[in-house]
C-alpha cells in the first residue's frame, strides 16, 4: 500500500522590526494550492498614525479564479492560522495595541514608537480646549530626567480632498487629516483592494 506524502504548509513572514517607510509587512501561509496573507499596513500611508492587519487568501497558482466552497472553507481556516502565526511574530518583536478604530479593528504602534515606561497623565479644561499633561521618562546615559509636554486637543477645520466637504473636528497636534471619516473608510478599502490587486498580477507574471 502506497502512503501518500501530506506536504508541510509554507510560511513566510517579513522582518517585523520598522524603519518608519511607509512600507507595510506581510506574512503568508501556503497549503493545499492556496496562499492566505496577513498584512499589517500603516493608516492612510502614515506610519505615526499606527497600523491595521488585513487578511485575504487566494488559489497559489491561478490568483484571482472562482474558489470552490471547499476552497472558501480551507481560505478561512488558513487567514485564521496566517493570523495567529502573525500575531506571534508580532508579539515577540515588539507590536503593541494602541487603539481602535471605529470598525473595531486594533490599531498597533510598535514599541519604539512608544514610551517603555507609564507615563503620568492629568488632564484639564482650558479655553483652548482639552489639554493633557505628560510626564515623559528619558534616559540620558546612566541617569533618568523627566519632562513634561502639555499637549492641547484644538478644533480643526479642513476640505476633505475626495468629496470637497468641509469638516471641523477636534484633534491633537499633527498632520491636518485628507479625509472625513466617511471617505478615508473607503479609501483605505480602496487601497486594500489595489494592493490585493498588484499581488495577483505579480503571482501572474511568475
Amino acid at each position: 500500500m502506497v502512503q501518500a506524502h501530506q506536504k508541510l504548509p509554507i510560511v513566510e513572514i517579513d522582518d517585523l522590526q520598522p524603519d518608519w517607510s511607509i512600507k507595510g509587512f506581510k506574512a503568508s501561509w501556503k497549503e493545499s494550492g492556496l496562499v492566505a496573507y496577513a498584512y499589517l499596513m500603516p493608516l492612510q500611508d502614515e506610519p505615526a498614525r499606527g497600523y491595521v492587519l488585513e487578511y485575504s487568501y487566494d488559489s497559489e497558482k491561478q490568483p484571482g479564479r472562482r474558489l470552490t466552497d471547499r476552497q472558501i472553507d480551507q481560505g478561512t481556516t488558513l487567514v485564521s492560522r496566517v493570523r495567529a502565526r502573525m500575531l506571534d511574530a508580532m508579539h515577540w518583536a515588539g507590536w503593541q495595541v494602541v487603539g481602535k478604530q471605529e470598525t473595531g479593528r486594533d490599531i498597533w504602534q510598535h514599541s519604539s514608537r512608544l514610551v517603555q515606561d507609564k507615563p503620568q497623565e492629568q488632564d484639564s479644561v482650558t479655553d483652548q480646549g482639552k489639554s493633557k499633561a505628560i510626564t515623559v521618562p528619558i534616559s540620558a546615559g546612566r541617569q533618568s530626567t523627566s519632562y513634561t509636554r502639555t499637549i492641547t486637543a484644538r478644533d480643526v477645520t479642513f476640505t476633505c480632498s475626495r468629496c470637497g466637504q468641509e469638516v471641523t473636528k477636534v484633534q491633537f497636534p499633527g498632520p491636518t487629516p485628507r479625509y472625513c471619516d466617511t471617505c478615508a473608510k473607503e479609501v483605505e478599502r480602496e487601497k486594500t483592494r489595489a494592493r490585493v490587486a498588484r499581488l495577483r498580477e505579480r503571482k501572474k507574471s511568475v
